[in-house]
């Protein structure tokens, strides 16, 4: 990875964990703080949506109200769906140097869950993130 790609990500941390304001130089520690509790609210969420596929089939109705029922929850600990994938943009440009947009940004998350469902076909939370990356796409999609 090269230096600006690394500052990249450094900004696009600091600035999710920290208020609006003058951007200071991060400290490692500052990069590596661990909200415990939206770490619990996740592992939580996936869990249930584990125990939810073990045995029996879901509704698809109840599938996409869950899928929504996560963007309420992970929009509340990173911060608004446009902003969010702005940063993870720019972060995939400086690591690549190729220049990414939002909407192609969402388009390679829902790739990788693709990826593995093909891998694990029975991990609910790839086909909530894929159904809820599909979403954004369709919102960041530059042609509204």
């Amino acid at each position: 990875m090269n230096h600006a790609a690394i500052e990249a990500a450094a900004r696009a941390r600091y600035e999710m964990h920290n208020p609006p304001g003058k951007y200071q130089t991060p400290t490692w520690e500052s990069l590596h703080k661990v909200d415990r509790t939206a770490m619990l609210k996740e592992a939580a969420v996936m869990i249930q949506a584990s125990r939810a596929c073990e045995g029996q089939p879901m509704n698809p109705h109840d599938i996409l109200k869950q899928a929504g029922e996560l963007i309420g929850e992970r929009g509340a600990d990173y911060g608004g769906i446009e902003k969010n994938f702005e940063r993870i943009a720019l972060i995939a440009s400086a690591a690549t140097g190729i220049t990414i947009t939002p909407h192609q940004a969402c388009m390679v998350l829902v790739a990788t869950k693709l990826s593995r469902m093909a891998g694990s076909r029975d991990k609910a939370d790839n086909y909530l993130d894929a159904i809820n990356y599909l979403a954004f796409a369709h919102e960041l999609r530059g042609d509204k």
